[in-house]
């Protein structure tokens, strides 16, 4: 029994299963009574065939209203039951905005039908308003047939549909109105009333040497004529007659005329030409700017000519960004302006309507609006003018204000920013600390505005107070802007304070609105100053709306510290600090002549003096003659340019760091250059006059330095030149570092070799060549040259094998010393070959002692050194000697009471003496001296060679040598 139940009860929910699973497969679909053998698919449309979704549809047998159901249709618009054959079923389709729609439906088999449904119908209201009638009159207004009489202000008209409508209007005295207006929102609209026999805006009779604006229509009496057509022309030279063929005009009676331009109506033609004129219509929104005739016409005689201008207008927001917050912020004025003094502006934005352009300017009668065209959203605007606009009521956006004159060609456009956020200036930096006289950056952050003001200092707490005002005029605007103001002339007697703000922008303005406390006729004072920013601030006032402060600081300013002279190049162009940064800037006391001077006064401050384009008047800087017994002293004041001098303040790259450099061009105007070793004095001197000094207080810091002929000179290790790639041949030179000197190898039949060579910091130049391809013994003359005066050096040189051992000797000691003084002779022996040496004696006398004996060896690339010391007790000369190998150096020491202050060594560079002069043939020279001078450090006693006392040591030392070799 148990099983048979529990088997009956599953039979059943397999049943309700199937039932179900099919209802589901069904989508739509919804049952009857009967299942049913058949589908009946529905198609719901609008009354364009449109299919329509959401569309409620109610299904009843027609003999038995029990049997019902009611589905939804589809995205497709469509809905299926189940039904039976033969059997009549009535549809009932309903859907929101749509009158109900039925049907009657036999199926037989799957049957698919379709209900058009027919949208409600939606009226709308229709206001018109009347303008231009004086007070008293009244108008007929007609919509679609249903006329208002003594309409003086509007007439609103109901229970229009969608679509478009005309109304005529009517007045006694009056020219008719004939509008059309666009219908599918409850809709205002005004018509214009002109005074009968007046043309309308922008129509004008055109009489001989008239002119109209581009965009206007003029109408001229041509009944005179005769003529059919009239040809326009365009006068191209009219002292030659030359005409250019423009267009051809028809000739219309004044019926004809008010027939094919709606702007025209007989009656103000009659009143403006005269009743049976006959007229042509010269349509000039096409016509450039220039001077016309009509060719068959004449005036007094003249052929009827015409100008044609072109109206100009723009229009600008006062502020580019705005906020939705009522107050200040909402708040800007457009600016529309021309040069035309009276004009009607049409006004419209994307995105706003009609409604919206009334809540920024105004209602009709209000802030110059003329006109509120509900049709086409747009507003009519009393021009040229300011009008006042408030977008407290505007969604937050950006908007594009389209602004066209009505009756010309004239158009511009004006974009304003609409925030939801308030506007707010920072200052992104609070605390600024800058000496006194020097320029102070200020960067502030402007948020949802373009304007700022800022103040600078208070009266009552600092005595001085400037306000300015800083406008953002860039597209996107800026995210922090730097403005500088500058603490040298902020303030100054007869300076404009707006010179006092600067920046580097393209499209920022800062304009200086009000300075208390000013004509100053010093820096501004060492100390604290308030600074306050807002969006909103007047001359009165100062900054009204504060949103942010801080403090400027300015140290008190010292003055110079001290100064330096530097040497730069013949040839480098200083032009500002970018050009010093570029080039090779050497500090010395010795400069070579045509070489750049340099004057550097450090810690001169006063960025802002220096970015004005001058110099504090009362520090002086100086450049005079050093003093001489029996001779007049020349100074130069190069602070005020005396001798060319101009001074280096800014740069694109490189700023004013507080250091000045004056290069002074024209030194060499100083000085006689067959007569040089001129030494100079330079300097900055100030007394109490200058503002930062105290009374009876004085400052000045002075510098030296001489002007000496231009030198090169090979060093002797040139002698000899490895024959390898990459030999490198040096020497010395007090021409100014950087300088790229000239030189050449030169051996005749086999190689001509010109590489150039950098002067480097320590006066020092080294020339690579690549002599790999040639024999060792192979001679050659090698030539430096001054790539801007006339100094050169020149040398014989030899190759030696770079696999073998090359000794060199090198000796250093001191020509003058005092008595009771140690005097240090330094021996260096070097290996610069490319193998270890053999033995190398090694000996040193001194004063007739033999100091040293001994042998070494040296690997490739080694070197031996020692120092020995040595004295006297009285006046005279100490000669010493030293041999490595085959290599000899020889010098005197002199024993003095005073030594002068040259200090001069007498000890040569290792290799054989170098006389100065070009023993071999360069290039088919004549080798003659070299005025280059020669090489020794020592005095030149004036004995070929070197002194007989230092010969007869020379021959002591080596007798010595050779006694110890027999030993």
């Amino acid at each position: 029994m148990y099983e048979k139940g529990r088997a009956a009860f599953l039979a059943v929910l397999m049943v309700l299963s199937v039932v179900a699973m099919t209802a589901s497969f069904a989508g739509a679909a919804a049952a009857v009574e009967d299942p049913g053998d058949s589908t009946l698919t529905v198609t719901v449309t609008d009354g364009d065939g449109n299919v329509l979704s959401g569309a409620d549809v109610a299904i009843e047998r027609s003999n038995d209203a029990a049997v019902n159901a009611t589905n939804t249709t589809n995205d497709s618009g469509q809905v299926t039951f189940a039904v039976n054959n033969d059997t009549q079923y009535d549809l009932t389709v309903n859907a929101d905005g749509y009158q109900e729609g039925t049907d009657t439906v036999t199926p037989s088999g799957d049957t698919e039908t379709s209900v058009a449904l027919t949208a409600n119908t939606q009226t709308y209201d229709l206001t018109v308003n009347v303008a231009g009638l004086a007070d008293g009159d009244s108008a007929s207004v007609t919509v679609d047939g249903t006329e208002e009489t003594g309409v003086t202000d509007s007439a609103t008209f109901t229970g229009l549909e969608a679509g478009e409508y005309t109304i005529d209007a009517e007045a006694d005295g009056y020219n008719p109105v004939s509008n059309t207006v666009n219908v599918s929102s409850n809709t205002e609209e005004t018509v214009e009333f002109t005074e009968e026999g007046e043309f309308p805006l922008g129509v004008s009779e055109l009489t001989h040497s008239d002119r109209l604006f581009q965009g206007e229509l003029g109408v001229v009496d041509v009944t005179d004529a005769n003529a059919d057509t009239i040809d326009l022309e365009e006068v191209v030279d009219s002292s030659e007659d030359e005409t250019s063929w423009e267009r051809e005009l028809t000739v219309y009676s004044l019926s004809e005329a008010a027939d094919a331009y709606d702007d025209l109506e007989v009656a103000a033609l009659e009143t403006e030409i005269g009743a049976g004129a006959e007229v042509v219509v010269i349509e000039t929104d096409n016509l450039d700017e220039s001077s016309y005739q009509l060719a068959e016409l004449e005036s007094n005689g003249e052929t009827f000519e015409f100008d044609i201008r072109v109206q100009e207008l723009t229009s600008e927001f006062d502020d580019s960004t705005v906020t939705t917050i009522e107050g200040d912020s909402s708040e800007t004025s457009l600016e529309i302006d021309s040069a035309r003094a009276d004009f009607q502006a049409v006004v419209s934005a994307s995105g706003l309507e009609a409604e919206d352009l009334e809540n920024i300017f105004g209602e009709e009668g209000e802030n110059g609006v003329l006109d509120v065209n509900s049709e086409d959203d747009e507003i009519t605007l009393d021009a040229r003018g300011t009008f006042d606009a408030s977008f407290s009521s505007i969604d937050a956006g950006e908007y594009q204000f389209d602004v066209e004159a009505a009756d010309t060609t004239a158009a511009d456009n004006a974009t304003v920013n609409v925030s939801d956020d308030d506007m707010n200036v920072d200052l992104v930096t609070s605390d600024i600390v800058v000496g006194q006289g020097d320029l102070a950056e200020l960067t502030i952050d402007l948020e949802n505005t373009d304007t700022a003001y800022i103040q600078i200092g208070d009266e009552g707490e600092s005595g001085f107070e400037s306000l300015a005002q800083i406008t953002d005029n860039s597209d996107d605007g800026y995210d922090e802007i730097n403005v500088t103001y500058n603490t040298f002339v902020g303030g100054q007697e007869g300076v404009d304070e707006s010179d006092a703000w600067n920046h580097d922008y393209d499209d920022l303005e800062i304009k200086s609105l009000n300075t208390t406390g000013g004509n100053l006729t010093q820096p501004l004072a060492a100390t604290d100053y308030e600074i306050s920013v807002g969006v909103s601030g007047n001359e009165v006032d100062g900054v009204t709306d504060e949103t942010d402060t801080g403090f400027l600081t300015l140290n008190e300013y010292d003055g110079p510290s001290d100064v330096t002279t530097y040497t730069a190049p013949a040839d480098a162009d200083l032009g500002d600090l970018d050009d010093l940064n570029e080039t090779t800037l050497t500090e010395t006391d010795e400069i070579a002549n045509l070489d750049q001077v340099i004057v550097a006064v450090e810690d001169y401050g006063l960025s802002g003096a220096i970015a004005g384009g001058t110099l504090e008047e009362n520090t002086n800087l100086i450049l005079s003659e050093e003093e001489a017994p029996n001779r007049n002293i020349n100074e130069w004041n190069i602070g005020e340019g005396e001798l060319e001098t101009s001074y280096l303040g800014s740069g694109d790259d490189v700023e004013y760091d507080g250091t000045l450099y004056l290069v002074v061009d024209g030194v060499s105007d100083a000085y006689d250059e067959d007569d040089l070793d001129a030494g100079f004095d330079v300097s900055a001197d100030a007394d109490d006059s200058a503002f930062y000094l105290e009374e009876d207080e004085e400052l000045s810091h002075e510098s030296s330095f001489t002007v000496s002929e231009r030198n090169i000179e090979w060093d002797d290790t040139a002698e000899e030149a490895p024959a390898v790639d990459g030999a490198e041949l040096s020497g010395e030179s007090n021409i100014a570092p950087g300088t790229e000197l000239n030189t050449r190898a030169r051996s005749s039949g086999n190689f001509t070799q010109s590489p150039e060579a950098l002067i480097e910091d320590d006066g020092t130049f080294t020339a690579s060549y690549d002599f790999s391809e040639y024999e060792p013994e192979t001679e050659f003359t090698l030539r430096a040259t001054d790539p801007v005066g006339s100094a050169e050096h020149v040398i014989d040189s030899v190759l030696f094998d770079a696999e073998e051992a090359n000794v060199q000797l090198e000796t250093d000691a001191p020509s003058e010393v005092a008595v009771g003084e140690d005097a240090t002779l330094d021996v260096t022996v070097s290996n610069t070959g490319g193998s270890a040496s053999d033995e190398i004696e090694v000996g040193v006398v001194i004063g007739g002692e033999n100091e040293l004996n001994e042998n070494i060896t040296l690997d490739a690339g080694e070197e031996w050194s020692n120092s020995f010391d040595y004295t006297a007790e009285e006046t005279g000369d100490v000669e010493w000697s030293v041999v490595a190998g085959d290599n000899e150096e020889t010098g005197t020491t002199t024993f003095v009471d005073e030594p002068s202050d040259d200090g001069s060594d007498s000890g040569s560079d290792s290799g054989s003496d170098d006389s100065g002069s070009d023993s071999g043939s360069d290039d088919g020279d004549s080798g003659s001296d070299d005025s280059g001078g020669d090489d020794s450090d020592g005095d030149d006693d004036g004995t070929p060679g070197f002194g007989v006392a230092v010969a007869l040591a020379a021959l002591l030392g080596a007798a010595m040598l050779a006694l110890r070799k027999q030993n």
